[in-house]
Protein backbone atom coordinates (compact mmCIF):
# COMPACT_ATOMS: atom_id res chain seq x y z
CA UNK A 1 0.00 0.00 0.00
CA UNK A 2 2.78 2.49 0.85
CA UNK A 3 4.48 1.76 -2.22
CA UNK A 4 1.17 2.52 -4.47
CA UNK A 5 0.67 5.81 -2.59
CA UNK A 6 4.68 6.74 -3.16
CA UNK A 7 4.40 5.38 -6.76
CA UNK A 8 1.34 7.89 -7.12
CA UNK A 9 3.06 10.66 -5.32
CA UNK A 10 6.09 10.03 -7.70
CA UNK A 11 4.11 10.00 -10.60
CA UNK A 12 2.24 13.15 -10.03
CA UNK A 13 5.59 14.99 -9.43
CA UNK A 14 6.99 13.97 -12.50
CA UNK A 15 4.34 14.97 -14.56
CA UNK A 16 4.46 18.44 -12.99
CA UNK A 17 8.34 18.59 -13.35
CA UNK A 18 8.30 20.17 -16.62
CA UNK A 19 10.16 22.98 -17.45
CA UNK A 20 7.92 26.35 -16.98
CA UNK A 21 9.60 29.37 -18.25
CA UNK A 22 11.68 28.47 -21.41
CA UNK A 23 10.80 31.60 -23.10
CA UNK A 24 9.98 34.27 -20.88
CA UNK A 25 6.82 36.86 -22.41
CA UNK A 26 7.43 40.53 -22.53
CA UNK A 27 5.05 41.65 -20.15
CA UNK A 28 5.48 40.34 -17.01
CA UNK A 29 5.43 41.65 -13.65
CA UNK A 30 9.10 41.01 -12.27
CA UNK A 31 12.11 43.19 -12.55
CA UNK A 32 15.50 41.16 -14.20
CA UNK A 33 16.93 41.13 -10.75
CA UNK A 34 14.18 38.16 -9.67
CA UNK A 35 15.63 35.65 -11.64
CA UNK A 36 13.46 32.71 -13.04
CA UNK A 37 10.29 31.85 -11.42
CA UNK A 38 11.95 28.18 -11.16
CA UNK A 39 14.42 29.32 -8.64
CA UNK A 40 11.80 30.16 -5.97
CA UNK A 41 11.97 28.17 -2.94
CA UNK A 42 9.18 25.43 -2.72
CA UNK A 43 6.58 25.76 -0.35
CA UNK A 44 7.20 24.73 3.33
CA UNK A 45 11.00 25.68 3.36
CA UNK A 46 9.64 28.93 5.49
CA UNK A 47 6.83 28.42 7.34
CA UNK A 48 4.85 31.68 7.91
CA UNK A 49 1.13 31.96 9.65
CA UNK A 50 -0.37 34.82 8.23
CA UNK A 51 -1.62 37.08 10.63
CA UNK A 52 -5.02 36.77 12.66
CA UNK A 53 -5.49 40.43 13.44
CA UNK A 54 -5.98 42.36 10.61
CA UNK A 55 -3.30 45.61 10.82
CA UNK A 56 -4.05 48.53 9.97
CA UNK A 57 -2.54 49.09 6.96
CA UNK A 58 -5.14 45.81 5.75
CA UNK A 59 -7.73 48.01 7.00
CA UNK A 60 -7.19 50.80 4.81
CA UNK A 61 -7.12 48.51 1.81
CA UNK A 62 -10.32 46.91 2.74
CA UNK A 63 -12.04 50.37 3.37
CA UNK A 64 -10.58 51.94 0.05
CA UNK A 65 -13.50 53.10 -1.99
CA UNK A 66 -11.20 53.64 -5.18
CA UNK A 67 -8.33 52.36 -7.40
CA UNK A 68 -6.58 55.33 -6.73
CA UNK A 69 -6.71 55.35 -3.06
CA UNK A 70 -5.36 51.28 -3.19
CA UNK A 71 -2.55 52.49 -5.78
CA UNK A 72 -1.91 54.94 -3.03
CA UNK A 73 -1.53 53.09 0.19
CA UNK A 74 0.29 50.31 -2.19
CA UNK A 75 2.81 53.05 -3.56
CA UNK A 76 3.46 54.71 -0.10
CA UNK A 77 3.95 50.99 1.71
CA UNK A 78 4.73 48.13 -0.77
CA UNK A 79 8.42 47.65 0.65
CA UNK A 80 6.98 46.36 3.64
CA UNK A 81 3.63 44.63 2.07
CA UNK A 82 2.90 41.35 4.48
CA UNK A 83 1.30 38.35 2.64
CA UNK A 84 -2.42 38.96 4.33
CA UNK A 85 -1.98 42.86 3.65
CA UNK A 86 -0.60 41.79 -0.34
CA UNK A 87 -4.01 39.34 -0.61
CA UNK A 88 -6.08 42.68 0.92
CA UNK A 89 -4.87 44.52 -2.10
CA UNK A 90 -5.41 42.06 -4.72
CA UNK A 91 -8.86 41.62 -3.50
CA UNK A 92 -9.71 44.96 -2.91
CA UNK A 93 -8.86 46.37 -6.59
CA UNK A 94 -10.84 43.35 -8.05
CA UNK A 95 -13.84 44.25 -5.91
CA UNK A 96 -13.44 47.93 -6.63
CA UNK A 97 -13.19 47.48 -10.26
CA UNK A 98 -15.94 44.43 -10.58
CA UNK A 99 -18.17 47.30 -8.94
CA UNK A 100 -17.48 50.27 -10.78
CA UNK A 101 -17.21 48.21 -14.16
CA UNK A 102 -13.38 49.38 -14.54
CA UNK A 103 -11.22 48.27 -17.11
CA UNK A 104 -8.86 45.30 -15.64
CA UNK A 105 -6.34 46.12 -18.56
CA UNK A 106 -5.37 49.74 -17.25
CA UNK A 107 -5.22 48.77 -13.54
CA UNK A 108 -2.31 45.93 -14.91
CA UNK A 109 -0.61 49.00 -16.75
CA UNK A 110 -0.49 51.39 -13.57
CA UNK A 111 3.24 51.32 -12.02
CA UNK A 112 1.48 50.87 -8.52
CA UNK A 113 0.25 47.37 -9.34
CA UNK A 114 3.61 46.29 -11.16
CA UNK A 115 5.23 47.15 -7.63
CA UNK A 116 2.05 45.01 -5.53
CA UNK A 117 3.32 41.62 -8.05
CA UNK A 118 6.70 42.11 -7.56
CA UNK A 119 6.07 42.07 -3.73
CA UNK A 120 3.98 39.14 -4.45
CA UNK A 121 6.84 37.36 -5.93
CA UNK A 122 8.98 38.34 -3.32
CA UNK A 123 7.21 36.92 -0.76
CA UNK A 124 6.23 33.83 -2.79
CA UNK A 125 8.35 31.14 -0.60
CA UNK A 126 6.07 32.20 2.46
CA UNK A 127 2.79 31.25 1.43
CA UNK A 128 0.76 28.45 2.41
CA UNK A 129 -1.05 26.56 0.19
CA UNK A 130 -4.09 27.99 1.73
CA UNK A 131 -2.82 31.95 0.81
CA UNK A 132 -1.55 30.64 -2.83
CA UNK A 133 -4.90 29.10 -4.09
CA UNK A 134 -6.45 32.32 -3.08
CA UNK A 135 -3.90 34.67 -4.54
CA UNK A 136 -4.83 32.50 -7.89
CA UNK A 137 -8.59 33.20 -6.85
CA UNK A 138 -8.13 36.90 -7.50
CA UNK A 139 -5.34 36.77 -10.18
CA UNK A 140 -8.07 34.43 -12.49
CA UNK A 141 -10.58 37.23 -11.60
CA UNK A 142 -8.19 40.19 -12.57
CA UNK A 143 -7.83 38.04 -16.01
CA UNK A 144 -4.06 38.11 -15.18
CA UNK A 145 -2.69 36.06 -17.90
CA UNK A 146 -1.38 32.65 -16.94
CA UNK A 147 2.27 33.09 -18.93
CA UNK A 148 2.64 36.09 -16.52
CA UNK A 149 5.78 35.44 -13.83
CA UNK A 150 3.12 35.73 -11.05
CA UNK A 151 0.50 33.40 -12.38
CA UNK A 152 3.50 30.87 -12.87
CA UNK A 153 5.12 31.41 -9.57
CA UNK A 154 1.65 30.89 -7.99
CA UNK A 155 1.61 27.36 -9.94
CA UNK A 156 4.66 26.63 -9.15
CA UNK A 157 3.64 26.89 -5.36
CA UNK A 158 0.74 24.35 -5.58
CA UNK A 159 2.61 21.79 -7.84
CA UNK A 160 4.83 21.27 -4.72
CA UNK A 161 1.71 20.98 -2.33
CA UNK A 162 -0.68 19.47 -4.41
CA UNK A 163 -0.17 16.24 -3.06
CA UNK A 164 -1.41 17.47 0.27
CA UNK A 165 -4.72 19.40 -0.39
CA UNK A 166 -8.15 18.20 0.53
CA UNK A 167 -10.63 17.09 -2.01
CA UNK A 168 -12.03 20.46 -1.75
CA UNK A 169 -8.74 22.42 -2.70
CA UNK A 170 -8.24 19.86 -5.45
CA UNK A 171 -12.07 20.95 -6.83
CA UNK A 172 -11.63 24.64 -6.24
CA UNK A 173 -8.39 24.51 -8.05
CA UNK A 174 -9.29 22.95 -10.75
CA UNK A 175 -12.19 25.40 -11.11
CA UNK A 176 -10.09 28.51 -10.76
CA UNK A 177 -7.48 26.80 -13.88
CA UNK A 178 -10.10 26.14 -16.22
CA UNK A 179 -11.36 30.05 -15.85
CA UNK A 180 -7.78 31.39 -16.24
CA UNK A 181 -7.31 33.52 -18.97
CA UNK A 182 -4.93 31.83 -21.32
CA UNK A 183 -3.13 28.45 -20.82
CA UNK A 184 0.99 27.84 -20.21
CA UNK A 185 2.60 24.14 -19.84
CA UNK A 186 2.34 24.36 -16.31
CA UNK A 187 -1.02 25.12 -15.84
CA UNK A 188 -1.65 22.68 -18.48
CA UNK A 189 0.00 19.95 -16.42
CA UNK A 190 -1.71 20.71 -12.79
CA UNK A 191 -4.89 20.43 -14.86
CA UNK A 192 -3.68 17.28 -15.56
CA UNK A 193 -2.51 16.06 -12.14
CA UNK A 194 -5.74 17.42 -10.40
CA UNK A 195 -7.99 14.58 -11.58
CA UNK A 196 -5.11 12.07 -10.86
CA UNK A 197 -4.55 13.23 -7.36
CA UNK A 198 -7.88 13.35 -6.74
CA UNK A 199 -8.40 9.67 -8.14
CA UNK A 200 -5.82 8.67 -5.51
CA UNK A 201 -6.86 10.59 -2.35
CA UNK A 202 -11.03 10.44 -2.77
CA UNK A 203 -10.94 6.59 -0.94
CA UNK A 204 -8.88 7.97 1.87
CA UNK A 205 -10.39 11.05 2.28
CA UNK A 206 -14.23 11.00 1.35
CA UNK A 207 -16.39 10.50 4.48
CA UNK A 208 -19.01 8.62 2.46
CA UNK A 209 -21.63 9.09 5.44
CA UNK A 210 -21.43 13.04 4.09
CA UNK A 211 -24.12 13.35 2.00
CA UNK A 212 -23.09 16.81 1.09
CA UNK A 213 -19.49 15.97 0.27
CA UNK A 214 -20.41 12.69 -1.39
CA UNK A 215 -22.84 14.28 -3.67
CA UNK A 216 -20.49 17.06 -4.85
CA UNK A 217 -17.21 14.63 -5.41
CA UNK A 218 -19.21 12.17 -7.73
CA UNK A 219 -20.35 15.25 -9.64
CA UNK A 220 -16.67 16.10 -9.88
CA UNK A 221 -15.80 12.54 -10.67
CA UNK A 222 -18.29 11.95 -13.17
CA UNK A 223 -17.34 15.37 -14.73
CA UNK A 224 -13.65 14.25 -15.03
CA UNK A 225 -14.41 10.72 -16.29
CA UNK A 226 -12.45 8.88 -12.57
CA UNK A 227 -12.47 5.37 -12.66
CA UNK A 228 -15.57 3.22 -12.53
CA UNK A 229 -14.72 2.16 -9.44
CA UNK A 230 -15.11 4.96 -7.81
CA UNK A 231 -17.92 6.29 -9.30
CA UNK A 232 -19.87 2.78 -8.36
CA UNK A 233 -18.26 3.13 -4.55
CA UNK A 234 -19.74 6.84 -4.94
CA UNK A 235 -23.33 5.99 -6.07
CA UNK A 236 -23.80 3.21 -3.90
CA UNK A 237 -23.16 5.81 -1.17
CA UNK A 238 -25.50 8.38 -2.45
CA UNK A 239 -28.02 5.66 -2.14
CA UNK A 240 -28.44 5.95 1.26
CA UNK A 241 -29.10 9.75 1.23
CA UNK A 242 -30.80 10.27 -1.74
CA UNK A 243 -34.08 10.79 0.84
CA UNK A 244 -32.34 14.16 2.21
CA UNK A 245 -30.82 15.32 -0.35
CA UNK A 246 -31.85 18.82 -1.45
CA UNK A 247 -33.61 19.96 -4.47
CA UNK A 248 -30.23 21.46 -5.35
CA UNK A 249 -28.15 18.70 -4.95
CA UNK A 250 -30.44 16.49 -6.71
CA UNK A 251 -30.18 19.29 -9.89
CA UNK A 252 -26.36 19.28 -9.50
CA UNK A 253 -26.21 15.94 -9.66
CA UNK A 254 -28.78 15.10 -13.05
CA UNK A 255 -27.14 17.86 -14.61
CA UNK A 256 -23.14 16.47 -14.38
CA UNK A 257 -24.24 13.19 -15.53
CA UNK A 258 -26.54 14.49 -18.59
CA UNK A 259 -23.66 16.83 -19.69
CA UNK A 260 -21.40 14.02 -19.46
CA UNK A 261 -20.16 12.48 -23.11
CA UNK A 262 -19.89 9.17 -21.59
CA UNK A 263 -23.47 9.26 -19.93
CA UNK A 264 -24.73 5.98 -21.35
CA UNK A 265 -21.44 4.41 -19.67
CA UNK A 266 -22.06 5.67 -16.94
CA UNK A 267 -25.23 4.46 -16.53
CA UNK A 268 -24.15 1.08 -17.00
CA UNK A 269 -22.22 1.55 -13.77
CA UNK A 270 -24.12 -0.11 -10.81
CA UNK A 271 -26.00 2.59 -8.21
CA UNK A 272 -25.91 5.22 -11.06
CA UNK A 273 -28.89 4.91 -12.98
CA UNK A 274 -30.86 4.43 -9.65
CA UNK A 275 -29.61 7.55 -8.75
CA UNK A 276 -30.28 9.52 -11.37
CA UNK A 277 -33.81 7.97 -11.41
CA UNK A 278 -34.18 8.92 -7.60
CA UNK A 279 -32.77 12.76 -8.58
CA UNK A 280 -35.48 13.08 -11.00
CA UNK A 281 -38.28 12.60 -8.66
CA UNK A 282 -36.63 15.32 -6.55
CA UNK A 283 -36.21 17.60 -9.09
CA UNK A 284 -39.50 17.00 -10.40
CA UNK A 285 -41.36 17.49 -7.10
CA UNK A 286 -39.41 21.25 -6.64
CA UNK A 287 -39.21 22.31 -10.04
CA UNK A 288 -40.85 25.15 -9.06
CA UNK A 289 -38.77 26.31 -7.07
CA UNK A 290 -35.57 26.41 -9.07
CA UNK A 291 -34.65 29.58 -10.51
CA UNK A 292 -34.71 30.44 -14.41
CA UNK A 293 -31.61 29.90 -14.97
CA UNK A 294 -31.40 26.09 -13.68
CA UNK A 295 -34.39 25.59 -15.46
CA UNK A 296 -32.50 26.53 -19.03
CA UNK A 297 -29.58 24.13 -18.01
CA UNK A 298 -31.98 21.49 -17.93
CA UNK A 299 -33.47 22.18 -21.35
CA UNK A 300 -30.02 22.31 -23.16
CA UNK A 301 -29.63 18.80 -21.17
CA UNK A 302 -32.79 17.79 -23.32
CA UNK A 303 -32.08 19.31 -26.58
CA UNK A 304 -28.57 17.29 -26.40
CA UNK A 305 -30.80 14.17 -26.31
CA UNK A 306 -31.19 13.39 -22.65
CA UNK A 307 -34.34 12.73 -22.22
CA UNK A 308 -35.63 12.74 -18.41
CA UNK A 309 -39.33 11.93 -18.43
CA UNK A 310 -40.33 13.38 -14.66
CA UNK A 311 -38.16 16.62 -14.73
CA UNK A 312 -39.49 17.57 -18.85
CA UNK A 313 -43.17 16.98 -17.79
CA UNK A 314 -42.72 19.65 -14.61
CA UNK A 315 -41.51 22.22 -16.86
CA UNK A 316 -43.71 21.99 -19.00
CA UNK A 317 -46.30 21.87 -15.94
CA UNK A 318 -44.62 25.19 -15.24
CA UNK A 319 -44.57 26.98 -17.94
CA UNK A 320 -48.08 26.12 -18.55
CA UNK A 321 -48.75 28.41 -14.94
CA UNK A 322 -46.29 31.29 -15.77
CA UNK A 323 -45.54 33.80 -18.24
CA UNK A 324 -42.44 32.43 -20.00
CA UNK A 325 -40.52 35.01 -22.73
CA UNK A 326 -40.98 34.15 -26.06
CA UNK A 327 -37.51 33.16 -26.59
CA UNK A 328 -37.72 31.06 -23.32
CA UNK A 329 -40.80 29.60 -24.92
CA UNK A 330 -38.49 28.64 -28.22
CA UNK A 331 -35.97 26.47 -25.95
CA UNK A 332 -38.75 24.44 -24.36
CA UNK A 333 -40.17 23.70 -27.66
CA UNK A 334 -36.71 22.82 -28.62
CA UNK A 335 -36.12 20.38 -25.83
CA UNK A 336 -39.85 18.88 -26.71
CA UNK A 337 -39.21 18.06 -30.08
CA UNK A 338 -35.84 16.54 -29.61
CA UNK A 339 -36.95 14.55 -26.88
CA UNK A 340 -40.20 13.52 -29.14
CA UNK A 341 -42.42 14.75 -26.23
CA UNK A 342 -45.29 18.15 -27.09
CA UNK A 343 -47.98 19.01 -24.68
CA UNK A 344 -51.46 20.21 -26.83
CA UNK A 345 -51.93 22.69 -23.89
CA UNK A 346 -48.34 24.05 -24.82
CA UNK A 347 -49.22 24.42 -28.24
CA UNK A 348 -52.15 26.27 -27.89
CA UNK A 349 -50.55 28.85 -25.54
CA UNK A 350 -47.39 28.79 -28.33
CA UNK A 351 -49.44 29.83 -31.09
CA UNK A 352 -51.61 32.38 -28.98
CA UNK A 353 -47.95 34.23 -27.95
CA UNK A 354 -46.88 33.91 -31.96
CA UNK A 355 -50.02 35.67 -32.88
CA UNK A 356 -49.97 38.51 -29.73
CA UNK A 357 -46.57 39.00 -30.36
CA UNK A 358 -45.45 39.51 -33.96
CA UNK A 359 -42.41 41.82 -33.06
CA UNK A 360 -40.56 39.88 -30.90
CA UNK A 361 -41.35 36.63 -33.41
CA UNK A 362 -39.22 38.65 -36.37
CA UNK A 363 -36.77 40.67 -34.33
CA UNK A 364 -35.73 38.62 -31.58
CA UNK A 365 -33.01 36.36 -32.98
CA UNK A 366 -33.04 33.67 -29.95
CA UNK A 367 -36.92 33.07 -31.04
CA UNK A 368 -36.15 30.14 -33.87
CA UNK A 369 -39.20 30.19 -36.98
CA UNK A 370 -38.14 26.85 -37.47
CA UNK A 371 -38.83 25.38 -33.92
CA UNK A 372 -42.33 27.32 -33.71
CA UNK A 373 -43.11 26.02 -37.16
CA UNK A 374 -42.33 22.58 -35.77
CA UNK A 375 -44.28 23.03 -33.00
CA UNK A 376 -47.40 23.91 -34.37
CA UNK A 377 -47.15 21.58 -37.01
CA UNK A 378 -46.42 18.72 -34.05
CA UNK A 379 -50.45 19.39 -32.53
CA UNK A 380 -53.22 17.82 -34.04
CA UNK A 381 -55.38 20.62 -34.00
CA UNK A 382 -55.67 22.90 -37.48
CA UNK A 383 -57.73 25.83 -35.72
CA UNK A 384 -57.75 29.41 -36.71
CA UNK A 385 -55.57 29.91 -34.25
CA UNK A 386 -52.82 27.36 -35.53
CA UNK A 387 -53.37 29.21 -38.95
CA UNK A 388 -52.97 32.57 -38.15
CA UNK A 389 -49.28 32.17 -36.10
CA UNK A 390 -48.75 30.10 -39.40
CA UNK A 391 -49.05 33.29 -40.91
CA UNK A 392 -47.09 35.38 -38.61
CA UNK A 393 -44.43 32.76 -38.95
CA UNK A 394 -44.05 33.13 -42.46
CA UNK A 395 -43.64 36.61 -42.71
CA UNK A 396 -40.70 36.13 -40.79
CA UNK A 397 -38.75 36.90 -44.49
CA UNK A 398 -35.46 37.78 -43.46
CA UNK A 399 -35.34 34.65 -40.68
CA UNK A 400 -36.44 32.48 -43.65
CA UNK A 401 -34.22 33.75 -45.91
CA UNK A 402 -31.31 33.39 -43.23
CA UNK A 403 -32.33 29.81 -42.65
CA UNK A 404 -32.49 29.23 -46.32
CA UNK A 405 -28.98 30.35 -46.69
CA UNK A 406 -27.57 28.57 -43.26
CA UNK A 407 -29.58 25.52 -43.17
CA UNK A 408 -31.19 24.46 -45.99
CA UNK A 409 -32.66 21.25 -44.74
CA UNK A 410 -33.97 23.56 -41.86
CA UNK A 411 -35.53 25.95 -44.74
CA UNK A 412 -37.53 22.82 -46.39
CA UNK A 413 -38.54 21.72 -43.32
CA UNK A 414 -40.08 24.71 -41.99
CA UNK A 415 -42.01 25.16 -45.25
CA UNK A 416 -43.78 22.01 -44.53
CA UNK A 417 -44.87 22.77 -40.98
CA UNK A 418 -46.52 26.20 -42.85
CA UNK A 419 -47.81 23.96 -45.29
CA UNK A 420 -49.35 21.57 -42.63
CA UNK A 421 -51.84 24.43 -41.12
CA UNK A 422 -52.79 25.25 -44.50
CA UNK A 423 -50.56 28.19 -45.07
CA UNK A 424 -48.87 28.39 -48.61
CA UNK A 425 -46.49 31.27 -48.77
CA UNK A 426 -45.58 31.94 -52.33
CA UNK A 427 -42.12 33.09 -52.02
CA UNK A 428 -41.24 30.43 -49.77
CA UNK A 429 -42.79 27.61 -51.63
CA UNK A 430 -41.10 29.18 -54.86
CA UNK A 431 -37.45 29.13 -53.08
CA UNK A 432 -38.25 25.57 -51.74
CA UNK A 433 -38.52 24.29 -55.40
CA UNK A 434 -36.24 26.60 -57.26
CA UNK A 435 -33.51 24.11 -59.05
CA UNK A 436 -30.90 26.44 -58.01
CA UNK A 437 -31.70 26.39 -54.49
CA UNK A 438 -31.89 22.79 -54.55
CA UNK A 439 -28.36 22.28 -56.51
CA UNK A 440 -26.57 24.15 -53.99
CA UNK A 441 -28.10 22.51 -50.93
CA UNK A 442 -27.11 18.88 -52.17
CA UNK A 443 -23.53 20.63 -51.51
CA UNK A 444 -24.34 22.51 -48.44
CA UNK A 445 -26.56 20.61 -46.29
CA UNK A 446 -24.39 17.87 -44.09
CA UNK A 447 -24.64 14.11 -45.26
CA UNK A 448 -26.55 13.16 -42.46
CA UNK A 449 -29.36 15.31 -43.67
CA UNK A 450 -29.38 14.64 -47.22
CA UNK A 451 -32.20 11.93 -47.00
CA UNK A 452 -34.14 14.04 -44.90
CA UNK A 453 -33.89 17.36 -47.19
CA UNK A 454 -35.16 15.02 -50.15
CA UNK A 455 -37.71 13.39 -47.81
CA UNK A 456 -38.77 17.13 -46.89
CA UNK A 457 -39.08 18.26 -50.44
CA UNK A 458 -41.55 15.68 -51.43
CA UNK A 459 -43.66 16.04 -48.45
CA UNK A 460 -43.88 20.19 -49.78
CA UNK A 461 -44.65 18.77 -53.12
CA UNK A 462 -47.45 16.42 -51.88
CA UNK A 463 -49.10 19.04 -49.36
CA UNK A 464 -49.20 21.73 -52.38
CA UNK A 465 -50.69 19.33 -54.83
CA UNK A 466 -53.42 18.07 -52.09
CA UNK A 467 -54.52 21.11 -51.09
CA UNK A 468 -54.19 23.62 -54.32
CA UNK A 469 -55.66 21.78 -56.71
CA UNK A 470 -55.39 25.67 -58.96
CA UNK A 471 -51.41 26.03 -57.99
CA UNK A 472 -49.90 27.01 -60.73
CA UNK A 473 -46.61 27.63 -59.18
CA UNK A 474 -42.79 25.96 -59.22
CA UNK A 475 -42.76 22.26 -58.44
CA UNK A 476 -39.91 19.93 -57.94
CA UNK A 477 -37.73 19.22 -60.57
CA UNK A 478 -38.12 15.66 -62.58
CA UNK A 479 -34.53 14.44 -61.62
CA UNK A 480 -34.95 15.85 -58.20
CA UNK A 481 -38.14 13.97 -57.55
CA UNK A 482 -36.86 10.93 -59.27
CA UNK A 483 -34.05 10.96 -57.08
CA UNK A 484 -36.00 11.41 -53.83
CA UNK A 485 -38.54 8.97 -54.79
CA UNK A 486 -35.44 6.07 -55.21
CA UNK A 487 -34.24 6.98 -52.34
CA UNK A 488 -36.91 6.66 -50.21
CA UNK A 489 -37.83 3.03 -52.28
CA UNK A 490 -34.17 1.88 -51.01
CA UNK A 491 -35.07 2.66 -47.48
CA UNK A 492 -38.07 0.69 -48.04
CA UNK A 493 -40.49 4.12 -47.41
CA UNK A 494 -44.14 3.56 -48.33
CA UNK A 495 -44.73 6.71 -49.59
CA UNK A 496 -46.17 8.05 -53.07
CA UNK A 497 -46.46 11.77 -54.01
CA UNK A 498 -49.02 12.82 -55.85
CA UNK A 499 -47.79 14.28 -59.13
CA UNK A 500 -49.11 17.44 -60.34
CA UNK A 501 -51.53 18.21 -63.09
Amino acid sequence: MMFMKRASHVFCRRLLSTPTLKHRQPIVFLSDQHGDVSSLPRPGSVSVVREKDADILSEELQKAKSVEKVFDIIAQHHTVMNNSQILAAFDSLHDISEHNREDTGQLMSQPAFRELCNRALKRMRFYSAEDALTLLKITTQLGIAANTLLVQAVCQMLRHSINSFSLQQLMFLDRMLSNQKGKSSLTEALMMAVPLVFQTQAPIQLDFSNASDVCQCFGFAVSKGLDDTLIEKMAVALLSHMQTLSAEQASTLLLCLAFSNKIFHLLSIPGVKEVMDMAQLTVASNVQKFPQKTIRAFLAAFRKGVYMKDVMRAVVKRCLTETWELWELSLLLEACLQCEYMNPELGEIVAERISKDQGSIQNDTRVSVLTMTDCIAAIPKRNQLFKEAALVLANCREKFELLKLKAPHGFVKAAVGLTSVQCFPKEILDAAFAEEFITASKFKVPQRHKANLLRNLLQLEQGVSVELRNYEGKLLPNDVRDEAMKMLAAEKKIFLPLKAK
